[in-house]
Formats: C-alpha cells, sequence, structure tokens
C-alpha cells in the first residue's frame, strides 16, 4: 500500500536533513517556522527568500529548503536519493575545480559520492563527495588530455 506524504528536505551545504509531513499544510508551517528560526539567528545575510515550497538563504555558506510531494514505499528512497545526488552536484561545482568537466561527467562524481554515502561506512555525504572527487577526478583529466 502507498501513502502520500510531505518532505521537508533542507541543507546547509554540509548535511541533509528531512522530516516528513502527513499534510501539506503542516509541511508548509514547518517550512516558515524552519526560515524564521534561521534567519532570526543571522544578521550577516546577503540573500534570502521563501516562496510556497521552498526556501533559501546566504549568509557566506547556502541553505535551502524544499518540500516535495512523495508516494512512500518506493519514492521515498528515490527522493532522498535524487535530492543528495542533486546537493552533491551543486557542492562539486560549488566547492571543487571541476573546470573543463563535463556536466554529465560532474553527475558521474556526485552518482559515484552517493553511492559511497549508501555503503554506510560513517562518512558524512560531504566526506563521500571529497572521496569520490580524490578518486575519480584523474580518471576525467587523463580524458581531458587526450
Amino acid at each position: 500500500m502507498k501513502t502520500t506524504a510531505y518532505l521537508l528536505i533542507g541543507t546547509d551545504g554540509v548535511s541533509i536533513d528531512t522530516k516528513k509531513f502527513e499534510t501539506e499544510e503542516d509541511a508548509k508551517k514547518a517550512l516558515q517556522a524552519a526560515f524564521d528560526a534561521f534567519k532570526s539567528e543571522r544578521t550577516d545575510m546577503e540573500e534570502s527568500w521563501i516562496e510556497d515550497t521552498a526556501a533559501y538563504l546566504y549568509d557566506g555558506d547556502t541553505h535551502y529548503w524544499s518540500i516535495d510531494k512523495v508516494e512512500m514505499e518506493v519514492d521515498l528512497a528515490l527522493a532522498h536519493e535524487e535530492f543528495v545526488t542533486n546537493w552533491m552536484y551543486d557542492t562539486l561545482l560549488d566547492d571543487f575545480d571541476v573546470k573543463g568537466l563535463t556536466d554529465d561527467e560532474i553527475r558521474e562524481l556526485a552518482e559515484y559520492a552517493y553511492e559511497r554515502y549508501c555503503e554506510g561506512n560513517g562518512e558524512t555525504e560531504y566526506e563521500c563527495i571529497e572521496a569520490a572527487y580524490e578518486e575519480h577526478i584523474d580518471e576525467y583529466r587523463k580524458e581531458e588530455e587526450r
């Protein structure tokens, strides 16, 4: 049996937090509360916005929240994989030297990082990105030179 749920997914650029809500209204209330609480703690924000199902703050670091409707069971794992992989992709663009790599190659690095994270060896999402980058960047650089 499948059931609909609403995930409030947030990232501070280092880790990812996911909370499940039964109703979209509850998820939106939690999004607003998280945004307000975070915004009240910061005095050095350079940019911020909030919409119906997403919010963003930038204070030198990126903070992002979104609400995603999912069908529970198989879809929950897929939604998590997609969100984490997209975050890892964005992190590679922002924090690593991926100049000269194609979009597909950067996406592959993010997928390597996600696979490593799923091994459950105690590494954080960011540590998995670092490891995937260090393990595979030379392969891409060699292909680039050809």
